[in-house]
């Protein structure tokens, strides 16, 4: 979530895949398994204090149990389902003003929405339940363009599969799988539009 923050307010630091354990050196977590590298003796008292703050702010990401089941893979589901889809949205254009308005349109747009899990600063996934399946596909179709205009932002999204929770994969593994193409998906420049997971994956698998 603040990985472009840090980045503003402290341009020298580094966004690695991996934490570094050095001395003199912060590794700050990221929500999509990222670290941010600082070093400690380049800090003044005031910039450590900030630091603590967005660290904090980052972290409440994953205070919802379905990031810690859907995409760390640990724990219970927080409540029984039989049947999951998850929408996968990244957002390339986004004014910071309008940014909660447009979560809460999407909340409300989807008739089976379950939960929002953000894994990044510009990256939501938004979970449905699909025990009785409902398409969204049409729904998306019908909005997404005055969506754009309507909040300003510009907007790739993608459908995943829907998954049993006795999967033969655990989720996680699954969902993980979901969000590599989708980044590749979204990096050829796609926008505004969306597809099924099993098109994407005949298309760039």
């Amino acid at each position: 979530m603040i990985a472009k923050e840090l980045l503003d307010w402290f341009p020298d630091g580094k966004i690695l895949d991996q934490p570094v354990d050095k001395e003199g050196y912060l590794s700050l977590p990221l929500s999509n398994y990222q670290w941010f590298l600082l070093e400690e003796a380049s800090l003044s008292e005031r910039e450590k204090q900030l630091v603590a703050l967005l660290t904090k702010q980052e972290q409440t990401i994953s205070l919802n149990p379905w990031y810690t089941y859907l995409i760390e893979g640990k724990g219970q589901a927080p409540q029984n389902f039989k049947k999951l889809q998850l929408v996968y949205c990244h957002l390339s254009y986004f004014q910071q003003e309008n940014l909660s308005s447009w979560l809460e349109m999407m909340r409300t747009l989807f008739p089976n929405y379950l939960t929002t899990i953000q894994v990044g600063a510009q990256d939501y996934i938004f979970v449905l339940q699909q025990d009785k399946y409902s398409s969204v596909r049409s729904i998306l179709t019908d909005t997404i363009e005055a969506v754009e205009y309507d909040f300003g932002v510009r907007l790739s999204i993608m459908l995943g599969q829907v998954w049993a929770q006795n999967a033969y994969q655990t989720l996680a593994d699954l969902i993980k799988a979901e969000r590599e193409l989708f980044k590749i998906w979204w990096r050829h420049g796609h926008q505004g539009v969306h597809t099924f997971f099993s098109t994407l994956s005949v298309e760039y698998g």
